[in-house]
């Protein structure tokens, strides 16, 4: 058994959140917006996890859109990548697809791994797919169907460096994922893109979305959405509730014994959305994963609650934008978490003894002033003397 542990009571409660790992590997699934896109984020739970349970390969992802470290991937020239994550790039977990259009194109994935699934998916008219790993030639699947449907090609292997080679025959054939396994440990798959949010994932057919998800099998599922909902316009808070409680109930019917997190937006300066709207969204996840059965972890709390954009900022922790943080800032939060869910790995391999929360600071932080000037420059600082001489005026808090 493996077990997420909220340490301390109240936000996150005391309890430990614990699943059965099935296969002798935990398997994690990263759903989410920019946030989760940089490849520092990644690396930095991917260290998380594998640190705790042991490297247990790449686990899921799509390497010919999203490269993925200590995988090489390449393809002939007849390959296409779906058009930028719009559309019909929904129509698989990866929200993208990689595809051939006519026979005789070659797709090749060499690393490490002693297990790989390669989810296809049919198509009217479909074509066939011949693989081969290490030279050996392995299967040919067809991919004719009625529709969009899922068909999985799983193998095990010796552990060791592979190379399978995935070669089209006359008709499409549509890649939607790979997933590769080392016998043991921690697979962590981000399935991550810029500018989505959370209704995305519903715009996979639903019969798709609970194949894949079910091959797949994770144990733990994040789910990092929020700052485009904040960011929109036209966000609508009981929308946005309908729409977390059918992605919810879409995994609970999939996989009854995952375990779910929600990753609460980042603090953030928000061109677009209406004011109010990140605590809104917050609010929401809040209320939903406490009426559905999964844990919500509110990073905005973590950064220092409200306001705290531009405290990191001024830090180095946040970029210029409002928005992003910097590699150091999601690197505070990925051990923020780490402080506040996983414990102690003890003999039995539980993951059950809480440990205390990673503060960002162990001084109380200064407060923050805003100073508008004459020439339409804003100026943020926890020290007034510094903008000396400017002329304009304070906004907000105003120093003593």
């Amino acid at each position: 058994m493996v077990c997420l542990c909220a340490a301390g009571a109240g936000t996150f409660g005391d309890e430990c959140l614990a699943v059965e790992a099935r296969t002798g590997r935990v398997r994690v699934l990263h759903f989410g917006d920019s946030h989760s896109a940089l490849p520092a984020v990644q690396r930095d739970y991917r260290r998380l996890f594998q640190g705790r349970f042991g490297d247990g390969g790449p686990g899921f992802c799509l390497p010919w859109v999203d490269p993925q470290p200590g995988l090489r991937a390449g393809a002939s020239r007849g390959w296409r990548r779906s058009p930028e994550r719009s559309g019909e790039a929904a129509a698989g977990l990866a929200s993208a697809w990689f595809e051939a259009a006519r026979a005789g194109e070659t797709a090749t994935l060499e690393g490490d791994f002693s297990r790989f699934r390669i989810h296809f998916e049919t198509l009217p008219g479909g074509g066939s797919a011949k693989i081969l790993v290490d030279g050996r030639f392995l299967e040919e699947v067809s991919l004719r169907g009625t529709g969009p449907a899922l068909k999985i090609v799983e193998r095990s292997l010796p552990p060791s460096r592979h190379l399978a080679v995935v070669t089209s025959r006359p008709g499409p054939v549509r890649l939607l994922g790979v997933s590769l396994e080392g016998r043991t440990g921690a697979t962590y798959g981000v399935l991550a893109a810029n500018g989505i949010q959370a209704s995305r994932l519903l715009d996979i057919p639903e019969a798709l979305f609970e194949a894949q998800v079910k091959a797949e099998a994770p144990d733990f599922v994040i789910l990092a959405f929020g700052t485009n909902e904040a960011n929109d316009r036209l966000f609508d808070p009981e929308t946005y509730r309908g729409t977390l409680e059918a992605l919810l109930a879409r995994f609970r019917k999939a996989v009854p014994s995952a375990g779910v997190v929600l990753f609460g937006p980042p603090d953030a300066r928000l061109p677009k959305g209406q004011p109010g709207a990140l605590d809104r969204v917050i609010q929401v996840q809040r209320e939903v994963a406490a009426a559905r059965g999964a844990r919500f972890w509110d990073q905005r709390e973590a950064m220092g609650g409200p306001g705290a954009m531009d405290t990191w900022r001024e830090a180095g922790l946040a970029r210029p934008d409002g928005v992003h943080l910097t590699k150091e800032g999601y690197q505070r939060l990925a051990q923020a978490f780490e402080g506040r869910f996983l414990g102690t790995p003890g003999a039995s391999g539980v993951l059950a003894k809480p440990v205390p929360e990673v503060a960002l600071s162990s001084s109380a932080p200064r407060p923050i002033y805003v100073f508008r000037t004459r020439d339409g420059r804003t100026l943020v600082t926890t020290d007034p003397a510094t903008v000396a001489g400017e002329e304009g005026e304070w906004e907000g808090r105003k120093p003593e």
